[in-house]
């Protein structure tokens, strides 16, 4: 979304809409397909299609965790000028996707272990108790909508697809049917920090190329999620989104540790 309003006004009615689906490392398009799309635009609509697009490519991996954004660079690829392009990394900056460093300019956030496991850890919090207020309040219009994104997701198979921009309809499908799950949670910080840190997990995600066996395990807990949810199981629904968080974290991890920093261990930072 970029920047989408996915805050509800009611928990029973209201429907939030998920960010929109980031790029594969394989060179999928972000989304603008002409580098000087925004030239005639206004200002401010120029900085929200670079902020739209650097988002996307920064959540898919066209940027290395730690990269330089170099301001000129960024004006190149994006066909923009130096203001739309300063301020979208600066809204990326206060999203936690870029760092800015002072007097040395934007870069990547960088990526670590550490990092990812309390991106995770925190991530289980905030959307195991929105899955409950959503499950406590949603209507029958709510419990509707789970169940058609996830017939929508289970039509595609992540391990048997090849083609780029089928990845990328998987994608906005999964993001949509975890978006369903807390969609009637009736807060809309829950859904804003939510969706911050489904941003941050899903980089990592993607930077793993996480798919094959596990992916398949992972399908299983969706379809456990829905029959948790429309049989308004509470216990069950945030049992089920846990182990299904901390599940992909963990196997994302095991990629990722041999090329990503770890974190030092106690005895470690005793020295």
């Amino acid at each position: 979304m970029d920047r989408v309003n996915e805050f509800p006004n009611s928990a029973q009615s209201s429907k939030i809409v998920p960010r929109a689906p980031a790029t594969h490392r394989d060179g999928a398009p972000s989304g603008m397909t002409e580098r000087n799309a925004t030239a005639s635009a206004p200002a401010a609509t120029i900085a929200d299609a670079v902020f739209a697009r650097l988002r996307t490519d920064i959540i898919g991996g066209r940027f290395e965790p730690g990269e330089k954004l170099r301001l000129d660079r960024m004006r190149a690829l994006y066909g923009a000028g130096i203001s739309p392009v300063r301020e979208a990394l600066s809204r990326l900056a206060a999203d936690g996707l870029v760092v800015l460093e002072s007097q040395r300019g934007f870069r990547v956030r960088p990526a670590s272990i550490a990092d990812l496991q309390d991106i995770a850890a925190t991530r289980i919090r905030i959307e195991t108790a929105a899955l409950a207020l959503s499950i406590e309040h949603g209507d029958d219009a709510w419990e509707a909508r789970v169940v058609s994104a996830h017939h929508v997701l289970a039509k595609l198979d992540p391990t048997r697809i090849a083609e780029p921009a089928r990845r990328l309809e998987w994608e906005a499908r999964h993001r949509e049917f975890h978006a369903s799950l807390i969609a009637a949670c009736g807060s809309p910080w829950l859904l804003h920090f939510s969706g911050l840190l489904w941003d941050q997990f899903d980089r990592y995600r993607r930077l793993a190329r996480f798919s094959g066996r596990p992916q398949r395990r992972l399908a299983g807990h969706h379809l456990g999620l829905v029959e948790a949810v429309t049989g308004r199981r509470v216990r069950d629904a945030t049992r089920i989104l846990a182990e299904h968080i901390g599940e992909t974290a963990s196997g994302v991890a095991g990629i990722l540790a041999g090329s990503i920093a770890v974190p030092a261990t106690p005895a470690a930072r005793r020295r």
